[in-house]
Formats: C-alpha cells, sequence, structure tokens
C-alpha cells in the first residue's frame, strides 16, 4: 500500500493555536486601553460638568450678593437641570479669614463634586471643585442690580 501525496488543504493545530494566541496578545490589550479611555472620558465629563455648574452657581451667587451685599448659604444639588448627582455648596463671606473685609469686600464661593454614591454629602475619594471670587460693596452695583 502506498500513499498518494498530495497538497496541503488545511493548517496544522499548531499554525492555528499561534494565529490564536498571537491574535489573543494584540486584542486583550487593545481592550484593556478601550476600556481605560472610556474611563478617562467619563472623568473629564465628569470634571468639565462639576466646572460648568460651580461657574453657574457662583454667578447666581454674586448677581445675589452684588444686589445688597449680603451674605448667601444654600445647599443643594441640579436636579432639576437633569443632573441629580451633582452637589453643591454655596457660600458668602465679608470674613477676613477668607479674603475679605467687612463692610467692603465679600468672598462668594462655590464647591461642586459629583456624589457617585448618592449620599448627598462629600465623601473621600469624590473629588471636589471650588470656585471663588470676591464682590466690592459699591453704590453702583447696588442702584445697576435694583434700578
Amino acid at each position: 500500500m502506498s500513499r498518494s501525496t498530495s497538497a496541503r488543504r488545511g493548517y496544522t493545530l499548531i499554525e492555528v493555536a499561534m494565529a490564536g494566541g498571537l491574535t489573543a496578545a494584540t486584542i486583550v490589550p487593545a481592550l484593556v486601553l478601550m476600556r481605560d479611555s472610556i474611563e478617562t472620558g467619563w472623568e473629564i465629563e465628569a470634571q468639565q460638568m462639576c466646572t460648568t455648574l460651580a461657574v453657574r452657581k457662583m454667578e447666581e451667587g454674586t448677581a445675589r450678593v452684588t444686589a445688597n451685599f449680603e451674605a448667601v448659604g444654600e445647599v443643594g444639588d441640579f436636579a432639576s437641570e437633569g443632573y441629580a448627582d451633582y452637589r453643591y455648596v454655596l457660600w458668602s463671606s465679608t470674613s477676613a479669614l477668607y479674603g475679605g473685609q467687612p463692610d467692603r469686600v465679600m468672598v462668594v464661593a462655590t464647591y461642586v463634586w459629583y456624589d457617585a454614591d448618592s449620599n448627598d454629602i462629600f465623601n473621600a475619594g469624590e473629588e471636589i471643585y471650588l470656585i471663588a471670587t470676591k464682590v466690592a460693596n459699591l453704590a453702583l452695583y447696588k442702584d445697576k442690580a435694583n434700578g
């Protein structure tokens, strides 16, 4: 009995295993990189949203302070805008401890953070953003705001 020698028509098991190994060796790191980039994108989006919301809330507080030069204090969230997990604290002070001057300069500040565990308080591990400004007690401001 003799075997006929014909052309090979397939791949050997070793060739298939090598191809699978090379594919896995390139796909796994690529998937890790993709997952990391998606997480980074979410973090950047949260940071940008915190900054935007903090500026907006601080501008609201600044407008209220310039109208009558009275301190403001407020705690809340942005649920009405569709961002229920973003919290803020808005406050103002004329205390020199914060950089103000009684009856002359008031500091207006806003803290905003993404409340990952939705417990309404700032916890370790949650990034917080502070934006602050100062407002002078000028009659011109009051006249513009009230007239």
